[in-house]
């Protein structure tokens, strides 16, 4: 829901999801600091669930916010979607439909833990985590979640990754020139 202040100190409009629009008008208001104000309480008991509306945090599986996050998110800004499509799977084989909310540090570690066992290097954990990372922080800008339980987990060094080249002596030139 997109909230505009109209002209006048009385009168605001919401957009919602549905591309309906809606006027309103704060009768009490004698400014149009009083409008904003009226337009803050009335935001402010939809997020608490007053006025009859439902709240904005609710149940989602993993599976299915999975596939919001790759239609809704990484699909349309990411041009590597297919990647996080790939790392999805297997995330999707281990959290199932466990609700987004029942996802703990402890199960992410043990997610960790069971694919380093299958033998994946560290630093292709960090990017499974940085998926995760990535989803449960939009999870919260959706009103899913409050927390994010991969942000008590630690990423490993990469260092050990890092290789070490040696310049063959036609390259010393070009290397030593920039």
């Amino acid at each position: 829901m997109k909230t505009h202040i109209m002209r006048g100190p009385f009168l605001w409009e919401e957009v919602h999801a549905n591309g309906k629009r809606v006027q309103k008008v704060a009768p009490d208001a004698d400014t149009k600091e009083d409008a904003v104000l009226a337009l803050q309480r009335e935001v402010a008991q939809v997020f608490t669930g007053e006025n009859g509306f439902e709240q904005n945090t609710r149940d989602m599986g993993f599976r299915n916010f999975s596939q919001v996050y790759l239609q809704d998110y990484a699909m349309i800004d990411k041009k590597s979607w297919q990647t996080d499509e790939y790392r999805l799977s297997k995330l999707i084989d281990f959290f199932k439909d466990i609700e987004l909310r029942e996802i703990t540090p402890s199960m992410i570690r043990k997610f960790r833990a069971s694919i380093l066992k299958d033998g994946i290097a560290e630093s292709t954990t960090n990017r499974e985590m940085a998926l995760l990372k990535k989803m449960f922080s939009l999870a919260i800008d959706e009103g899913y979640l409050e927390h994010d339980p991969v942000k008590k987990i630690k990423m490993y060094s990469e260092h050990d990754s890092i290789r070490d080249r040696v310049l063959l002596r036609e390259e010393e030139p070009s290397f030593y020139a920039e």
